[in-house]
């Protein structure tokens, strides 16, 4: 595996980890809202 190519894996893991937490946080929003 070339450097750049191995980099950018890690670029993108980093960006769906920080998506999938970003969701939850959503989720988490959608469904307090829901409560009133």
């Amino acid at each position: 595996m070339c450097p750049e190519l191995n980099e950018w894996v890690d670029h993108l893991g980093q960006f769906i980890e920080a998506k999938e937490s970003a969701d939850e946080e959503i989720f988490k929003a959608i469904t307090v809202v829901r409560q009133f």
